[in-house]
């Protein structure tokens, strides 16, 4: 978590004003206040976190009091989705309150805030202290932001114009390292991808990546979810900025340099794009004809902007070889901007859904270990290989297999053939196959139903939401075979209303509502 030095160091450059000295203020009051509170759930932070929290719950009044609307963005998200703006915070026979400082949002924060502080070690949505400790800031700060004078320094800035592409973006990026909903969040992204001590041009591509694409256990959303609300864009504005999760990461050849723009080709699928990057004189810009660049571009009005960092390709690799091992490995970006081949990818998947029902009888198999597994997967393939092809050309498909070595060990790695406590494999018809590695004790702790779970058994559960390789389809699957009493009871979900599931599948896999791909690579390019 990010060491909070004084308030102003998160404020947007260039627009601090008078009101952020009273901010400031109230700032250390809120933290002298929980300070002197005896609430067990406060024990749980340390005096750092403390002053974090403090912060944050300044920011949070701010929003509210100026009205700048990135929490009415996650509320108006939540009440579409699930039927309630404050999912479990809010009862649900409590009347909608415009109050800036009502408890049950103040208790949505709180209980959010210390599921980032514990690094999403789960916190019961209805712990004992929250609504009591909501209640008391709720009073406190009325008292404090009703002196409060001034504009706000953050609607200042998030409502200047829109003319450009990167007038959005450096909202977005303020956003997403500054703001008070997800400073927290990016800093632990840092962490959890060893990036946090890395030089500045180093880490641009995971700042890039946190705020374009990272979604969050705010309901799910990312970043580009809350600004899209805020910022004031047009609805066909609004449709482009909601795109930029989908980057159009590629190598670019640059075909020519001038004074506004740069036309560059899309290497991948050899297209060209008018770049807008003005420079005050052309021959000082960094890129030159002839160059290949790495870089992502996101659309603006029509035009094409620079996403993150920019880096010159140097490598005697042709251009269709360059195409060639992008498309190899990387096909979930291939995907986003290459529709033909996607649609090539999506028809493959379909049929490899098809062979391996056809082939299992299911599309969800059980075994004990972890060879067994590679040797059902290896006799699938064999059986998949005789259906599409003829009778001659199999055999030549076996002769290709047994030259290059693919046998039912080389096909799995090493790690899942060593395992002897059970698996899982899922075929998704949209991503391709899944396996689950402990799945007999996942299966175990979903069997008892929600009785006498164990902390392991705890822990197994929380675990498979937060597993960014266990999907959505793959959870739905296990809960539809299983149920739901034990997700609950990990979870700490005492009060269950109608749309807590899907508030917990979209919580915790946020990016799985968004754009999916095949996981299997379609090379397109020409010998």
């Amino acid at each position: 978590m990010a060491v909070i030095i004084n308030f102003k160091d998160n404020r947007p450059e260039g627009y601090y004003t008078y009101t952020d000295k009273q901010l400031s203020k109230i700032c250390k009051e809120i933290e002298q206040f929980l300070l002197q509170q005896n609430f067990f759930i406060l024990t749980l932070l340390d005096a750092r976190k403390i002053r974090a929290l403090s912060q944050i719950i300044t920011e949070f009044g701010e929003d509210t009091y100026f009205e700048i609307g990135l929490w009415d963005a996650l509320e108006k998200t939540n009440q579409n989705l699930f039927g309630n703006p404050l999912p479990f915070s809010k009862p649900e026979n409590e009347e909608h309150s415009d109050f800036p400082f009502d408890e049950y949002k103040l208790a949505h924060l709180l209980w959010n805030v210390f599921l980032i502080f514990k690094e999403q070690n789960y916190l019961t949505p209805q712990h004992v202290d929250l609504l009591p400790l909501a209640e008391k800031l709720s009073y406190f700060l009325e008292v404090k932001f009703e002196k409060l004078k001034g504009e706000s320094s953050v609607k200042k800035f998030l409502t200047t114009k829109n003319k450009l592409g990167f007038e959005v973006k450096r909202k977005l990026v303020w956003l997403g390292k500054h703001s008070y909903l997800f400073r927290h969040l990016c800093d632990y992204y840092l962490y959890l991808n060893d990036a946090k001590n890395l030089a500045f041009e180093e880490v641009i591509p995971y700042w890039d990546d946190f705020i374009c694409q990272e979604c969050t256990l705010w309901s799910g959303m990312g970043v580009l979810d809350f600004l899209i609300e805020v910022i004031g864009l047009t609805d066909a504005q609004k449709l482009e900025v909601g795109s930029w999760y989908e980057r159009h990461v590629a190598y670019y050849k640059i075909l020519a340099v001038n004074r506004e723009e740069i036309k560059a080709e899309n290497l991948i699928i050899n297209k060209t794009y008018t770049i807008y990057d003005p420079q005050d004189r052309v021959f000082n810009s960094p890129f030159k004809k002839g160059m290949i660049i790495f870089g992502g571009l996101v659309p603006f009005d029509g035009k094409w902007y620079w996403s993150g960092s920019q880096r010159e390709l140097t490598t005697k690799e042709t251009e269709k070889e360059i195409a060639r091992n992008f498309q190899a490995k990387y096909p979930s970006i291939n995907y986003r901007y290459n529709k033909e081949t996607l649609e090539k990818a999506k028809k493959r998947m379909l049929e490899n859904h098809h062979y391996f029902k056809d082939y299992f009888k299911n599309d969800f198999v059980e075994f004990q270990t972890g060879i067994e597994l590679a040797d059902a997967s290896f006799e699938k393939l064999l059986y998949e290989q005789k259906q599409r092809l003829s009778s001659e050309d199999y055999q030549a498909q076996l002769l290709k297999f047994e030259e290059a070595g693919i046998t039912a060990k080389s096909i799995k790695n090493k790690a899942i053939l060593e395992i002897e406590e059970g698996l899982c494999l899922f075929h998704n018809p949209v991503v391709g196959e899944e396996i689950i590695t402990n799945y007999h004790k996942i299966k175990g702790a979903l069997q008892k139903k929600g009785k006498e779970l164990s902390i392991e058994d705890i822990d197994t559960i929380q675990h498979i939401f937060q597993d960014s390789s266990i999907s959505l389809d793959l959870l739905k699957r296990l809960i539809k075979d299983f149920g739901s009493a034990s997700i609950a009871q990990a979870f700490y979900i005492k009060k269950r209303p109608k749309y807590w599931v899907d508030y917990l599948l979209r919580k915790m896999k946020g990016r799985d509502f968004r754009n999916r791909y095949p996981m299997i690579s379609i090379i397109d390019t020409e010998e």
